[in-house]
């Protein structure tokens, strides 16, 4: 997940292909598109706020006597939370390791994720989404629906249609995110393969000159 964030390839469609690129990644093409599933998924699956409750264990279930948004409310970012794990950049995970303090073998490790957990905490599930990540546009011409285009993956939208309380997800696009913090613009391909050596060609005798042929006597 961490590698994936830092390169941007175009697929070859292949699963089983390397992934020649730079920073390095460590897997196949099915490995580097299961992470961009997974980082698209966090970043643009959006529900309507309020209509799910997430539980003490972990699940999520629709609210009862849930009341859908007004087109006004909806019309907003605001009226819009993510319902999929978020993904710490750092690490690549959802959550912080379980580490014992008292363990002298991981008190190192233990001390630099507390320090991380301050600079990159862990978010809810149901959380809110970042106005500056969205672009909401209203189409009351045709049949009042509202369209909320993901600023940081193109090609993820959300499309709703508040008065038949209706909603759906959808995402087509290269698999790219644009770096609305930290656009770097350049991403270098990797290097070529180091060239095998040459076979070594057969020798060949080293060519010996004719002697010169003598010159006739004059009579």
């Amino acid at each position: 997940m961490v590698a994936a964030a830092k390169v941007k390839v175009i697929l070859t469609g292949s699963l089983d292909a390397k992934v020649i690129t730079y920073p390095f990644f460590p897997g196949t093409e099915k490995d580097l598109l299961r992470a961009m599933i997974a980082r698209i998924t966090c970043d643009t699956v959006i529900n309507v706020k309020g209509m799910l409750t997430a539980a003490e264990d972990g699940s999520v279930t629709e609210t009862e006597e849930f009341v859908f948004p007004s087109y006004d409310a909806l019309a907003k970012p605001s009226g819009w939370s993510h319902c999929t794990d978020y993904i710490l950049p750092s690490t690549g995970r959802c959550s912080y390791l379980e580490m014992d303090p008292e363990n002298e073998e991981t008190a190192a490790a233990y001390k630099a994720q507390e320090l991380m957990k301050t600079l990159e905490p862990a978010l809810e599930l149901l959380r809110d989404v970042k106005a500056k990540n969205w672009a909401v546009r209203q189409h009351k011409v045709t049949h009042s629906v509202i369209s909320i285009k993901s600023v940081k993956w193109p090609g993820a939208v959300c499309v709703c249609n508040p008065a038949k309380k209706a909603f759906t997800n959808l995402y087509v696009g290269m698999g790219h995110a644009r770096d609305v913090d930290n656009f770097h613009g350049f991403y270098p391909a990797a290097p070529p393969d180091i060239m095998d050596e040459p076979v070594d060609a057969p020798e060949v005798p080293e060519p010996v000159a004719k002697p010169a042929e003598e010159a006739p006597a004059e009579e």
